[in-house]
């Protein structure tokens, strides 16, 4: 991508994904250092929000936690089946880009009503139903998304869950990789692509993503499914060669 090409810089898609290098370079470690100490303090903390506020920033926060050894208990759930879980003891954390998400307002609504004080929100908008039922809230600063409701946001909300627990933990490292992780990003999204590569994808039947369960290539195939409107799915790990393969065409 190339902002200086008019094909590119028409769509607020793309402004949206190119910002995030900014929003990375940007982004405050320091912001939620009282609430990482109240979840170290309970000891167990419950990740929920839908669809994409949910996949990555869980998922890599999980990911992270677990190879670097932190004895913080981290779980991931969507909003609807925590309405059966008991949560009595757990911290719980919920992102939404909007802050009116309907599950999301359900679940908190439920533990504002039994009395559950460890409820934290994180939104991109500020004065949200989310934030008037969370103990505490927090609102991004990436600013509002310019086409897809998830873009810029959900790198902020990853950063985020990655400050917040590296708090936690006592081992907090996050500020002095921002510049090259940024870096990156911008690199990333401004590589050359082989044209064969993109007819490749663009005459696929199903267009199929593997990787491991931190919630990247699970976000690639909603994206694919949401922006580029073609089929596509997300096969955890080693998946791809355990069953489903069975059913795969040789154009997919």
């Amino acid at each position: 991508m190339n902002l200086n090409d008019i094909k590119y810089s028409k769509f607020g898609l793309v402004r949206d994904m190119i910002a995030t290098a900014r929003v990375i370079e940007s982004f405050d470690t320091d912001q939620a250092i009282e609430t990482a100490h109240e979840i170290a303090q309970a000891g167990k903390l419950m990740l929920s929000g839908e669809g994409s506020s949910r996949l990555f920033p869980a998922k890599h926060a999980m990911r992270m936690a677990g190879e670097k050894g932190w004895k913080l208990s981290l779980q991931t759930e969507a909003a609807r089946q925590l309405l059966e879980y008991d949560l009595t003891d757990w911290a719980v954390f919920a992102a939404s880009n909007s802050g009116k998400t309907s599950e999301t307002i359900k679940l908190f609504q439920k533990l504002a009503d039994a009395g559950h004080q460890k409820r934290y929100g994180l939104v991109a908008n500020a004065d949200t139903k989310l934030q008037a039922l969370s103990h505490k809230g927090y609102v991004l600063s990436c600013g509002p998304e310019g086409a897809v409701a998830a873009t810029k946001s959900v790198v902020a909300q990853g950063l985020f869950y990655q400050a917040l627990l590296e708090h936690a933990a006592g081992q907090p490292t996050l500020r002095s990789q921002l510049p090259a992780l940024a870096q990156a990003v911008q690199h990333a999204l401004t590589v050359a692509i082989d044209p064969q590569i993109v007819q490749r994808i663009r005459s696929a039947g199903t267009i199929y993503f593997s990787g491991r369960n931190d919630g990247v290539a699970e976000e690639l195939a909603l994206k694919t499914n949401e922006i580029a409107r073609r089929k596509s799915d997300y096969m955890e790990s080693t998946y791809a060669v355990h069953g489903v393969e069975e059913v795969m065409d040789a154009k997919d």
